[in-house]
Protein backbone atom coordinates (compact mmCIF):
# COMPACT_ATOMS: atom_id res chain seq x y z
CA UNK A 1 0.00 0.00 0.00
CA UNK A 2 1.11 3.45 -0.65
CA UNK A 3 -0.97 6.25 0.52
CA UNK A 4 -2.03 9.32 -1.51
CA UNK A 5 -1.22 12.54 0.47
CA UNK A 6 -3.03 14.70 -2.29
CA UNK A 7 -6.48 13.63 -1.60
CA UNK A 8 -7.90 15.33 -5.02
CA UNK A 9 -5.49 12.43 -6.18
CA UNK A 10 -6.43 9.67 -4.15
CA UNK A 11 -10.31 10.52 -5.44
CA UNK A 12 -9.49 10.76 -8.93
CA UNK A 13 -7.37 6.94 -8.27
CA UNK A 14 -10.87 5.37 -6.89
CA UNK A 15 -12.58 6.59 -9.71
CA UNK A 16 -10.37 5.11 -12.19
CA UNK A 17 -10.49 1.90 -10.55
CA UNK A 18 -14.37 1.53 -10.05
CA UNK A 19 -14.56 2.58 -13.72
CA UNK A 20 -12.38 -0.27 -14.52
CA UNK A 21 -14.88 -2.61 -12.45
CA UNK A 22 -17.68 -1.65 -14.49
CA UNK A 23 -15.87 -1.66 -17.86
CA UNK A 24 -14.55 -5.63 -17.81
CA UNK A 25 -18.08 -7.42 -18.19
CA UNK A 26 -18.65 -5.77 -21.99
CA UNK A 27 -15.33 -6.87 -22.91
CA UNK A 28 -15.78 -10.32 -21.96
CA UNK A 29 -16.88 -13.27 -24.19
CA UNK A 30 -19.36 -15.65 -22.07
CA UNK A 31 -19.00 -17.91 -25.05
CA UNK A 32 -15.04 -18.47 -25.82
CA UNK A 33 -14.52 -17.59 -21.79
CA UNK A 34 -11.71 -15.43 -22.72
CA UNK A 35 -11.90 -11.35 -22.93
CA UNK A 36 -12.18 -9.74 -26.34
CA UNK A 37 -8.05 -8.54 -27.80
CA UNK A 38 -9.94 -4.42 -28.00
CA UNK A 39 -12.81 -2.58 -28.13
CA UNK A 40 -13.24 -0.05 -30.40
CA UNK A 41 -16.02 2.98 -30.59
CA UNK A 42 -18.38 2.71 -33.38
CA UNK A 43 -20.44 5.68 -33.38
CA UNK A 44 -21.38 5.79 -30.07
CA UNK A 45 -21.09 1.98 -29.88
CA UNK A 46 -18.31 0.03 -28.52
CA UNK A 47 -17.79 -3.05 -30.50
CA UNK A 48 -15.98 -6.38 -29.36
CA UNK A 49 -12.64 -7.30 -31.29
CA UNK A 50 -10.92 -11.01 -31.32
CA UNK A 51 -10.36 -12.76 -28.46
CA UNK A 52 -7.01 -12.67 -27.02
CA UNK A 53 -5.04 -15.59 -24.45
CA UNK A 54 -2.79 -12.69 -23.34
CA UNK A 55 -5.21 -9.96 -22.73
CA UNK A 56 -7.27 -12.68 -20.93
CA UNK A 57 -4.54 -14.02 -18.09
CA UNK A 58 -3.23 -10.30 -17.49
CA UNK A 59 -6.81 -9.28 -17.39
CA UNK A 60 -7.51 -12.25 -14.58
CA UNK A 61 -3.85 -11.01 -13.00
CA UNK A 62 -5.75 -7.79 -12.25
CA UNK A 63 -9.08 -9.05 -11.22
CA UNK A 64 -7.86 -11.48 -8.81
CA UNK A 65 -5.92 -8.58 -7.03
CA UNK A 66 -9.25 -6.54 -6.80
CA UNK A 67 -10.78 -9.61 -5.46
CA UNK A 68 -8.32 -9.56 -2.54
CA UNK A 69 -8.41 -5.95 -1.59
CA UNK A 70 -11.58 -6.22 -1.53
CA UNK A 71 -13.79 -5.89 -4.80
CA UNK A 72 -16.72 -8.07 -6.42
CA UNK A 73 -15.29 -10.06 -9.52
CA UNK A 74 -16.88 -8.03 -12.35
CA UNK A 75 -17.05 -11.31 -14.35
CA UNK A 76 -16.86 -15.34 -13.52
CA UNK A 77 -13.94 -15.91 -13.49
CA UNK A 78 -14.27 -19.51 -12.87
CA UNK A 79 -14.83 -20.77 -16.57
CA UNK A 80 -11.93 -19.14 -17.87
CA UNK A 81 -10.00 -20.43 -15.54
CA UNK A 82 -10.52 -23.58 -16.40
CA UNK A 83 -10.16 -23.12 -19.79
CA UNK A 84 -6.93 -22.02 -19.38
CA UNK A 85 -6.24 -24.94 -17.13
CA UNK A 86 -7.00 -27.42 -20.15
CA UNK A 87 -5.08 -25.75 -22.77
CA UNK A 88 -2.12 -24.82 -20.90
CA UNK A 89 -0.22 -27.34 -22.75
CA UNK A 90 -0.81 -25.44 -25.67
CA UNK A 91 0.46 -22.11 -25.50
CA UNK A 92 3.00 -21.31 -27.69
CA UNK A 93 4.74 -18.56 -25.67
CA UNK A 94 6.85 -18.08 -22.86
CA UNK A 95 5.10 -15.22 -21.92
CA UNK A 96 1.94 -16.72 -21.59
CA UNK A 97 3.48 -19.66 -19.64
CA UNK A 98 5.04 -16.91 -17.24
CA UNK A 99 1.32 -14.84 -16.58
CA UNK A 100 -0.39 -18.57 -16.22
CA UNK A 101 1.89 -18.94 -13.12
CA UNK A 102 1.38 -15.56 -12.39
CA UNK A 103 -1.93 -16.10 -11.85
CA UNK A 104 -2.35 -18.91 -10.44
CA UNK A 105 0.04 -18.02 -7.57
CA UNK A 106 -2.25 -15.40 -6.67
CA UNK A 107 -4.72 -18.88 -5.14
CA UNK A 108 -2.28 -20.04 -2.93
CA UNK A 109 0.21 -23.03 -3.54
CA UNK A 110 -2.14 -25.90 -4.53
CA UNK A 111 -2.69 -23.88 -7.36
CA UNK A 112 1.30 -23.86 -8.60
CA UNK A 113 1.64 -27.50 -8.32
CA UNK A 114 -1.74 -28.83 -9.63
CA UNK A 115 -2.59 -26.15 -12.56
CA UNK A 116 0.71 -26.57 -14.78
CA UNK A 117 1.31 -29.76 -16.72
CA UNK A 118 4.53 -28.41 -18.83
CA UNK A 119 8.36 -28.97 -17.81
CA UNK A 120 9.63 -25.61 -16.29
CA UNK A 121 12.92 -26.73 -16.71
CA UNK A 122 12.76 -26.92 -20.20
CA UNK A 123 11.03 -24.09 -21.01
CA UNK A 124 13.47 -21.70 -21.62
CA UNK A 125 14.28 -24.12 -24.83
CA UNK A 126 10.89 -24.61 -26.16
CA UNK A 127 9.43 -21.17 -27.14
CA UNK A 128 10.32 -19.10 -29.60
CA UNK A 129 9.84 -15.74 -27.71
CA UNK A 130 12.71 -17.27 -25.29
CA UNK A 131 14.90 -18.22 -28.12
CA UNK A 132 15.09 -14.98 -29.82
CA UNK A 133 15.27 -13.65 -25.92
CA UNK A 134 12.25 -11.06 -25.90
CA UNK A 135 12.68 -8.85 -23.31
CA UNK A 136 8.76 -8.30 -22.05
CA UNK A 137 7.90 -12.71 -22.64
CA UNK A 138 10.98 -13.28 -20.14
CA UNK A 139 10.21 -10.83 -17.57
CA UNK A 140 6.46 -12.03 -17.78
CA UNK A 141 7.84 -15.68 -17.01
CA UNK A 142 10.84 -15.16 -14.21
CA UNK A 143 7.61 -12.57 -12.87
CA UNK A 144 5.49 -15.75 -12.67
CA UNK A 145 8.46 -18.11 -11.30
CA UNK A 146 9.23 -15.58 -8.51
CA UNK A 147 5.40 -15.01 -7.47
CA UNK A 148 5.21 -18.75 -7.50
CA UNK A 149 8.16 -18.79 -5.54
CA UNK A 150 6.59 -16.30 -2.69
CA UNK A 151 3.38 -17.89 -2.54
CA UNK A 152 5.39 -21.31 -2.71
CA UNK A 153 8.47 -21.50 -1.51
CA UNK A 154 10.85 -24.25 -2.85
CA UNK A 155 9.52 -25.89 -5.92
CA UNK A 156 11.82 -27.91 -7.54
CA UNK A 157 13.14 -26.42 -10.30
CA UNK A 158 12.03 -22.76 -10.14
CA UNK A 159 15.16 -21.60 -8.80
CA UNK A 160 17.06 -22.83 -11.83
CA UNK A 161 14.68 -21.29 -14.49
CA UNK A 162 14.18 -18.39 -13.00
CA UNK A 163 17.86 -18.10 -12.46
CA UNK A 164 18.63 -18.61 -15.79
CA UNK A 165 15.57 -15.99 -17.03
CA UNK A 166 17.13 -13.34 -14.88
CA UNK A 167 20.18 -13.73 -16.94
CA UNK A 168 19.15 -13.91 -20.31
CA UNK A 169 16.95 -10.67 -19.31
CA UNK A 170 20.17 -8.52 -17.75
CA UNK A 171 22.21 -10.27 -21.15
CA UNK A 172 19.25 -7.27 -23.20
CA UNK A 173 20.21 -4.34 -20.75
CA UNK A 174 23.02 -1.58 -21.94
CA UNK A 175 24.87 0.23 -20.01
CA UNK A 176 23.13 3.36 -20.70
CA UNK A 177 20.40 1.11 -18.62
CA UNK A 178 17.68 1.15 -20.36
CA UNK A 179 16.57 -2.67 -22.23
CA UNK A 180 16.60 -4.16 -25.84
CA UNK A 181 13.62 -5.51 -27.12
CA UNK A 182 15.10 -8.74 -28.33
CA UNK A 183 18.49 -10.45 -28.58
CA UNK A 184 20.56 -8.55 -30.56
CA UNK A 185 21.94 -11.31 -33.03
CA UNK A 186 20.75 -11.93 -36.45
CA UNK A 187 20.18 -9.91 -39.48
CA UNK A 188 21.16 -6.12 -39.77
CA UNK A 189 16.74 -5.45 -39.15
CA UNK A 190 16.71 -7.43 -36.47
CA UNK A 191 19.87 -5.79 -34.55
CA UNK A 192 17.96 -2.22 -35.45
CA UNK A 193 14.40 -3.51 -33.66
CA UNK A 194 16.37 -5.33 -31.23
CA UNK A 195 18.34 -2.06 -30.32
CA UNK A 196 14.53 0.20 -31.26
CA UNK A 197 12.83 -0.95 -27.67
CA UNK A 198 9.37 0.04 -26.30
CA UNK A 199 8.48 1.50 -22.81
CA UNK A 200 7.38 -2.29 -22.08
CA UNK A 201 10.70 -3.63 -22.92
CA UNK A 202 11.91 -1.58 -19.55
CA UNK A 203 9.15 -1.38 -17.18
CA UNK A 204 8.21 -5.34 -17.28
CA UNK A 205 11.52 -6.19 -16.31
CA UNK A 206 11.98 -3.75 -13.66
CA UNK A 207 8.90 -5.27 -12.31
CA UNK A 208 10.00 -8.81 -12.38
CA UNK A 209 13.64 -7.99 -11.22
CA UNK A 210 11.87 -6.73 -8.23
CA UNK A 211 9.97 -9.50 -7.29
CA UNK A 212 12.86 -12.27 -8.26
CA UNK A 213 15.12 -10.06 -5.48
CA UNK A 214 12.37 -10.40 -2.98
CA UNK A 215 11.59 -14.17 -3.85
CA UNK A 216 15.70 -15.20 -4.07
CA UNK A 217 17.30 -11.90 -2.48
CA UNK A 218 19.81 -11.98 -5.73
CA UNK A 219 21.05 -8.42 -5.04
CA UNK A 220 21.78 -7.84 -8.30
CA UNK A 221 18.33 -7.54 -9.89
CA UNK A 222 17.56 -4.79 -7.35
CA UNK A 223 20.40 -3.08 -8.95
CA UNK A 224 19.75 -3.47 -12.18
CA UNK A 225 16.36 -2.77 -12.02
CA UNK A 226 17.05 0.54 -10.45
CA UNK A 227 19.40 1.56 -12.70
CA UNK A 228 16.48 1.04 -15.28
CA UNK A 229 13.37 2.98 -13.15
CA UNK A 230 16.08 5.83 -12.92
CA UNK A 231 16.63 6.25 -16.60
CA UNK A 232 13.16 6.30 -17.81
CA UNK A 233 12.22 8.76 -15.22
CA UNK A 234 15.03 10.67 -16.10
CA UNK A 235 13.52 10.53 -19.77
CA UNK A 236 9.71 11.09 -18.37
CA UNK A 237 8.16 13.72 -20.77
CA UNK A 238 7.19 17.27 -19.21
CA UNK A 239 3.57 16.64 -18.80
CA UNK A 240 4.10 13.34 -17.04
CA UNK A 241 4.43 11.00 -20.24
CA UNK A 242 5.72 7.32 -20.18
CA UNK A 243 7.40 8.00 -23.89
CA UNK A 244 6.55 4.60 -26.21
CA UNK A 245 10.69 4.04 -27.94
CA UNK A 246 13.96 4.21 -26.98
CA UNK A 247 17.21 4.13 -28.20
CA UNK A 248 19.00 1.78 -25.50
CA UNK A 249 22.43 2.15 -26.75
CA UNK A 250 22.32 6.05 -26.72
CA UNK A 251 19.86 6.05 -23.47
CA UNK A 252 17.78 8.73 -25.39
CA UNK A 253 13.88 8.85 -26.91
CA UNK A 254 13.71 8.36 -30.45
CA UNK A 255 9.56 7.85 -30.74
CA UNK A 256 7.51 9.51 -28.24
CA UNK A 257 4.10 8.46 -29.74
CA UNK A 258 1.63 6.70 -29.17
CA UNK A 259 1.63 7.82 -25.18
CA UNK A 260 -0.81 4.77 -24.05
CA UNK A 261 -2.68 4.74 -21.08
CA UNK A 262 -2.05 1.42 -19.76
CA UNK A 263 1.21 3.21 -19.11
CA UNK A 264 0.36 6.00 -17.47
CA UNK A 265 -2.04 4.33 -15.00
CA UNK A 266 -0.98 0.19 -15.01
CA UNK A 267 2.42 -0.69 -15.87
CA UNK A 268 4.36 2.13 -14.47
CA UNK A 269 2.50 2.05 -11.59
CA UNK A 270 3.30 -1.65 -11.24
CA UNK A 271 6.62 -1.94 -11.76
CA UNK A 272 7.39 1.32 -9.56
CA UNK A 273 5.95 0.45 -6.83
CA UNK A 274 7.59 -2.51 -6.64
CA UNK A 275 10.79 -1.09 -6.88
CA UNK A 276 9.94 1.28 -4.35
CA UNK A 277 9.24 -1.36 -1.73
CA UNK A 278 12.57 -3.25 -2.52
CA UNK A 279 14.69 -0.47 -2.75
CA UNK A 280 13.22 2.23 -0.50
CA UNK A 281 13.78 4.84 -3.49
CA UNK A 282 10.74 7.29 -3.83
CA UNK A 283 9.11 7.27 -7.34
CA UNK A 284 5.72 8.56 -6.58
CA UNK A 285 6.14 11.94 -7.88
CA UNK A 286 7.22 10.15 -11.50
CA UNK A 287 4.03 8.16 -11.21
CA UNK A 288 1.64 10.76 -9.27
CA UNK A 289 2.45 12.91 -12.33
CA UNK A 290 1.92 9.81 -14.93
CA UNK A 291 -1.46 9.71 -13.26
CA UNK A 292 -2.64 13.12 -13.88
CA UNK A 293 -1.80 13.05 -17.65
CA UNK A 294 -4.94 10.46 -17.53
CA UNK A 295 -6.88 12.61 -15.53
CA UNK A 296 -6.22 15.68 -18.08
CA UNK A 297 -3.36 17.04 -17.21
CA UNK A 298 -1.74 16.50 -20.88
CA UNK A 299 -1.52 17.43 -24.28
CA UNK A 300 -5.09 18.17 -24.66
CA UNK A 301 -6.39 19.23 -21.00
CA UNK A 302 -8.58 16.14 -21.93
CA UNK A 303 -9.85 13.48 -19.04
CA UNK A 304 -8.86 10.31 -20.82
CA UNK A 305 -11.94 8.59 -18.86
CA UNK A 306 -15.22 7.59 -20.54
CA UNK A 307 -17.58 7.19 -17.32
CA UNK A 308 -20.42 6.73 -19.74
CA UNK A 309 -18.83 3.32 -21.02
CA UNK A 310 -16.42 2.20 -18.61
CA UNK A 311 -13.39 2.59 -20.14
CA UNK A 312 -10.30 4.26 -20.56
CA UNK A 313 -8.98 5.68 -24.26
CA UNK A 314 -6.41 3.68 -25.23
CA UNK A 315 -3.83 6.49 -26.33
CA UNK A 316 -2.94 9.97 -27.84
CA UNK A 317 -0.87 9.61 -30.73
CA UNK A 318 0.88 11.60 -33.85
CA UNK A 319 -0.25 10.24 -37.57
CA UNK A 320 1.35 7.64 -38.72
CA UNK A 321 3.67 9.96 -40.93
CA UNK A 322 4.98 12.00 -38.28
CA UNK A 323 5.69 8.84 -35.78
CA UNK A 324 7.76 7.30 -38.51
CA UNK A 325 9.66 10.25 -39.66
CA UNK A 326 10.28 11.13 -36.15
CA UNK A 327 12.08 8.07 -35.44
CA UNK A 328 13.88 8.04 -38.52
CA UNK A 329 15.02 10.90 -38.04
CA UNK A 330 16.32 10.36 -34.48
CA UNK A 331 17.51 6.97 -35.11
CA UNK A 332 19.73 7.94 -37.92
CA UNK A 333 20.71 11.38 -37.91
CA UNK A 334 20.23 12.18 -33.80
CA UNK A 335 17.83 14.52 -34.23
CA UNK A 336 15.58 14.67 -30.69
CA UNK A 337 12.06 15.00 -31.15
CA UNK A 338 10.28 17.78 -29.79
CA UNK A 339 8.72 17.92 -26.41
CA UNK A 340 5.31 18.79 -27.25
CA UNK A 341 2.94 17.70 -30.15
CA UNK A 342 1.82 19.97 -32.27
CA UNK A 343 -1.67 18.35 -33.31
CA UNK A 344 -2.30 15.17 -31.55
CA UNK A 345 -5.17 12.65 -31.51
CA UNK A 346 -7.38 10.29 -29.31
CA UNK A 347 -7.42 6.39 -30.51
CA UNK A 348 -10.70 5.86 -28.99
CA UNK A 349 -10.49 2.14 -28.52
CA UNK A 350 -9.74 0.61 -24.40
CA UNK A 351 -8.04 -3.11 -24.38
CA UNK A 352 -9.27 -5.35 -21.39
CA UNK A 353 -5.60 -6.13 -20.77
CA UNK A 354 -5.48 -2.26 -19.55
CA UNK A 355 -8.13 -2.16 -16.83
CA UNK A 356 -6.32 -5.36 -16.01
CA UNK A 357 -2.82 -3.91 -15.26
CA UNK A 358 -4.67 -0.79 -14.10
CA UNK A 359 -6.52 -3.27 -11.17
CA UNK A 360 -3.39 -4.95 -10.27
CA UNK A 361 -1.12 -1.81 -10.05
CA UNK A 362 -3.94 0.56 -7.83
CA UNK A 363 -6.33 -2.24 -6.37
CA UNK A 364 -4.33 -1.49 -2.72
CA UNK A 365 -5.33 2.15 -2.39
CA UNK A 366 -9.83 1.48 -1.62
Amino acid sequence: MFPVNNRVLGAEIKKLLHLAIGGLPQMYHDDHQMFCYRTELKGDVLVKRGISRTNTLITLIGIRKAELAGFRSPVEVGPALNMLAASVTDFDSIGDIGLYLWLRSMDGPENVYSNLRIDIGSALNRYPDAQQKRTMELSWFLAGLSEAELSCPGIPGYSDAATKAFCLIKTNQESSGLFRHSSPAGSLSGRVRSRIASFADQIYPIYAFSRFYEAYAVESARAHALTCAQKICELQGPLGQWWWHYDVVEGAVIGRYPVYSVHQDGMAPMGLFALSRISKVDFAPAIYKGLNWIFGQNELNLDLRDAKRSVVWRNIHQSPYKRYLEEAASFLLGLRPRLVENSPQVLYECHPYHLGWLLFALADYC
